[in-house]
């Protein structure tokens, strides 16, 4: 499986804004969703090509000497009954439904989630 991520546009300006201490106008990062749209990335993709669910992102932050230094991890989990479908598709969002899209990523090929199991989504953003 390939996963290819893209920040946004939105995402670009969200970290400037954050850098200078404002988390009011572009907001911060609260979500992942997931779709099953194909369309190819776009840094000016605001939304998600399709998407079927949205969870709550725990978040942790690695700094220092640890060896995963400078990077923010943000994790979801889908239960069996939730997200089912072809997914293709990832985004980080600002907000449980609308916001500000940070990032969207691709899947290839889809994973065929059912309701016979369940799927963590585990997106990291690296500063180097």
């Amino acid at each position: 499986m390939a996963v290819t991520t893209m920040l946004t546009d939105v995402g670009e300006a969200m970290l400037a804004y954050l850098l200078k201490g404002d988390t009011s106008t572009k907001g911060y990062v609260t979500h992942i969703a997931i779709g099953t749209g194909t369309g190819a990335l776009n840094e000016t993709d605001t939304a998600l090509g399709n998407e079927i669910s949205r969870k709550q992102a725990t978040p942790t932050v690695y700094t220092g000497s640890e060896a995963n230094a400078n990077k923010v991890r943000f994790e979801a989990l889908w239960d069996t009954g939730e997200g089912n479908g072809s997914i293709a598709e990832a985004g980080l969002f600002t907000a449980s439904s609308g916001g500000n899209m940070f990032a969207r990523a691709r899947i290839d090929p889809a994973i065929n989630k059912t309701s016979d199991y369940t799927l963590k989504i585990t997106w990291e953003v690296a500063f180097e």
